[in-house]
């Protein structure tokens, strides 16, 4: 059975155009039958919807599956373009075996004759079997139906055929339910999301987006959408999918084409909407940022709605028949303004489903929204869960990287270690052709093929500047006692990101290894003058290189004694070991695991960010007092330095 579609909000605009039956009087309780005496009616119907008060016909979908005894669960769809969203509805009820009656909690009561694929019946408030009463009359179809309507020029409308090349994708960072814990993928305060696990923390594969590519013709743009397997329960794909638009490259998305199931391998269009933003309002005050609480109308203009707009075959969905890992989005590029560049970026949604909120960090405080990662005081998850988005790609121009929502370096470096990257060549469904775009087109003497560039260093001193002229001299000692940090830009900031932070040996002496090569921020957190030195330096780290940024004081007080280990700050050390037999121990016959991402938190603070080494381990320095959280692919484990010093740790992780 397909999962059904949840219940959202209804909208008041919508509501003025049905009127209140009454004289129906308090809804008698159906009759119950045994289930096993009556038709199977669990799957989904369509059809017309007739608004007997306004004479208005809608497109509904209905949704049904037999539950418990003999009850029937189900939703109930409606498209609408008088208003910002199509109404859903959660409905419930039984099935005699001739007659069909279901309710939705607002007091919707829809009832019929259910019988050879077809429902023929009423819809009233507050009564069954009460056609006097009835605000609706409605006749629905087993299956999924496409009415191709008629130009105007009285042709058929055509169907989307297939894509023809993939002209720009990206992919996503994912979730091994083997290891379902998140370090770097989900970042609620930069509305990315990266939960695909329902509210009790289980993993459901058809919410975890493996990559997407877009195809750009004349008449329809294709995004299509690689999940990574189908939901357990029903083997299918459950979710509401998405591709958004940010055409003006101000971090704010412009429009959403947003399908949901269920899915064929035929292309629908009563199972699709576009919705755009008119008013501008999209991310709040700060596009992408959290500014959560507030209150906004999100996507508010609806200029297609399940088979309903100007253009009435406007968007399409269906599985990929090449590849049915694949959810195909097909529609007309004047949803998008015919636009040549712009970012765009997918979703995979089963919680909320309402673009209306978006954005979702707007809408939801992070307490609200709830923590895939387990060493989060937010963990687990809440208001957002069954979630995820990828970052925004490039389409038709060259980014700079300071584009907001782009991918970025750091979004790179943790999917190139789940097997992938932004500019690798993906393996398309049978039958598509790879294409690479002029404005994507390496550089004369590049190699496409090419692996990724190797990470390098940022190394540097700290002394104390005894002459004030800038420059060390031998008889200079080394600054010890306060930290060197390491930054990097983030969304509406500028070096606002900390990357690691580490204090210099007793010689003065720091580095930070295995770091990306692109620009950094180095900052001295001095409370000492610095004289002719600066307290922060930019440098590019070249791959496989080493950048340098030194500092000084200006200070005759000598620095404390230290040794060579810093140990002025808390440290925290660690060896991770891949626990093979799962018996929660490093074992002698098991080895280290390198390359994995470590998160230090404080309280609900990221502090800094690591990965193992070459034989495991890894270290954070120069930390305040305070109770830590270490987080990996295990969980999270409690790292205690309300007293300072040093805590090593011994991890066995999945």
């Amino acid at each position: 059975m397909q999962k059904l579609k949840y219940l959202i909000p209804i909208l008041t605009a919508l509501m003025l155009l049905i009127t209140a039956c009454g004289g129906g009087g308090t809804a008698p309780s159906p009759a119950t039958v045994d289930p096993s005496a009556a038709t199977d009616i669990s799957g989904t119907w369509n059809g017309q919807f007739t608004d007997l008060a306004g004479g208005i016909e809608r497109i509904a979908t209905l949704t049904l599956e037999r539950g418990e005894g003999d009850a029937i669960t189900g939703s109930i769809a409606f498209n609408t373009l008088d208003a910002a969203m199509p109404e859903f509805y959660a409905v419930s009820g039984t099935y005699d075996g001739t007659i069909l009656r279901v309710s939705s909690s607002q007091g919707h009561h829809f009832w019929g004759d259910f019988s050879g694929g077809t429902w023929n019946g009423y819809g009233a408030w507050d009564c069954y079997d009460c056609p006097g009463s009835a605000w609706a009359q409605f006749t629905l179809q087993r299956g999924i139906h496409v009415t191709l309507a008629e130009t105007s020029g009285g042709a058929a409308a055509t169907l989307p055929g297939d894509p023809a090349a993939i002209d720009s994708q990206v992919y996503d960072t994912f979730a091994d339910p083997a290891l379902p814990y998140i370090t770097y993928g989900d970042h609620y305060e930069r509305n990315r999301f990266e939960r695909p696990f329902d509210i009790q923390m289980q993993y459901r594969p058809d919410t975890d987006i493996d990559w997407a590519f877009l195809s750009y013709s004349a008449d329809w743009i294709y995004v299509s959408i690689l999940l990574r397997g189908d939901d357990p329960a029903t083997q299918g794909k459950n979710s509401d999918y998405a591709v958004e638009f940010d055409l003006n490259l101000d971090g704010r998305g412009d429009t959403l084409v947003q399908v949901f199931p269920p899915f064929t391998t035929s292309w629908t269009n009563t199972n699709a909407i576009v919705y755009q933003d008119t008013n501008g309002d999209v991310g709040g005050p700060n596009p992408l940022l959290s500014d959560a609480p507030i209150t906004n109308d999100g996507y508010e203009n609806v200029p297609y709605s399940m088979g309903s707009g100007a253009d009435p075959n406007g968007a399409w969905a269906r599985l990929s028949p090449q590849d049915n890992a694949f959810i195909q989005i097909a529609f007309r590029p004047s949803y998008i303004n015919n636009a040549s560049s712009f970012l765009w970026g997918v979703w995979a949604d089963n919680s909320q489903r309402n673009p209306l909120l978006f954005d979702y960090n707007d809408a939801f405080t992070q307490t609200e929204a709830g923590s895939p990662l387990q060493g989060d005081p937010n963990y687990p998850l809440n208001s957002l869960y069954l979630l995820d988005n990828t970052c925004r790609v490039a389409y038709g121009f060259t980014p700079t990287g300071n584009e907001p929502g782009i991918c970025t370096p750091e979004d790179d470096a943790m999917i190139g270690q789940q097997g992938g990257t932004q500019g690798s060549t993906p393996t398309p469904p049978s039958g598509i052709v790879v294409l690479v775009r002029a404005t994507d087109t390496p550089a004369s003497g590049d190699d496409p093929n090419a692996p990724p560039p190797a990470n390098g260093t940022v190394s540097g001193q700290v002394w104390q500047d005894t002459n004030g002229d800038g420059v060390r001299q031998a008889d200079e000692s080394g600054w010890s006692s306060e930290a060197v940090v390491l930054r990097t830009d983030g969304y509406g900031g500028t070096c606002n990101v900390t990357v690691a932070t580490t204090l210099p040996n007793k010689s003065g002496y720091y580095q930070f290894t295995d770091v990306w090569p692109t620009p950094y921020c180095v900052v001295f957190l001095t409370s000492q003058p610095t004289g002719a030195c600066s307290t922060s330096r930019n440098v590019t780290v070249p791959p496989g290189g080493t950048a340098t940024a030194d500092f000084c004081v200006y200070a005759s007080p000598p620095p404390p004694s230290i040794t060579d280990t810093p140990a002025a700050a808390g440290i925290i050390t660690g060896y991770v070991c891949m626990d093979t037999n799962s018996n929660g121990a490093c074992d002698p016959d098991e080895g280290p695991y390198t390359g994995m991402p470590i998160g230090l938190y404080l309280g609900a603070t990221n502090v800094a960010n690591t990965t193992t080494d070459g034989s495991g381990n890894f270290r954070f320095e120069g930390l305040t007092n305070g109770v830590y959280n270490v987080s990996g692919y295990w969980g999270g484990t409690t790292a205690d330095l309300s007293s300072g010093g040093t805590v090593n740790l011994t991890i066995a992780s999945p």
